[in-house]
C-alpha cells in the first residue's frame, strides 16, 4: 500500500510540474519579440560642424584636423556624411 501512496504522489508532483511547464511555456509565447534597435538619426553636415566648431573654440583645433584626415579628407565637406556618426563619437571625448 505504501509503494502505491508514493507512485501516485510522484505522478501528482510530475502533473504540477508539467503543469508549471505549459505555464512558462504559455508566457514565453505570450512575450512581445525582442524590440529592435531603432536606425540611429541621420546626422546633418551643419550638426556635425556645429559640435566640431565648439571643439576647435575649445583648443583642439589640431585634434579634429586629425580625425577629419582619419576619416578620409581633410575637410568635413569631404567626408562621408556616412562616418558623420563615428566621426562626433570620437570628437566628444576631447575634453
Amino acid at each position: 500500500m505504501a509503494k502505491k501512496n508514493d507512485l501516485k504522489k510522484t505522478a501528482d508532483e510530475l502533473r504540477s510540474l508539467a503543469e508549471q511547464l505549459i505555464g512558462i511555456a504559455d508566457a514565453l509565447a505570450a512575450e512581445p519579440a525582442p524590440k529592435t534597435e531603432e536606425p540611429e538619426k541621420e546626422l546633418s553636415y551643419t550638426e556635425v560642424r556645429k559640435v566640431l566648431a565648439e571643439k576647435s573654440r575649445a583648443g583642439h583645433t589640431a585634434k579634429i584636423r586629425e580625425l577629419l584626415i582619419a576619416h578620409g579628407a581633410e575637410k568635413l565637406s569631404g567626408i562621408d556624411p556616412k562616418e558623420y556618426a563615428a566621426l562626433l563619437k570620437e570628437a566628444e571625448v576631447l575634453s
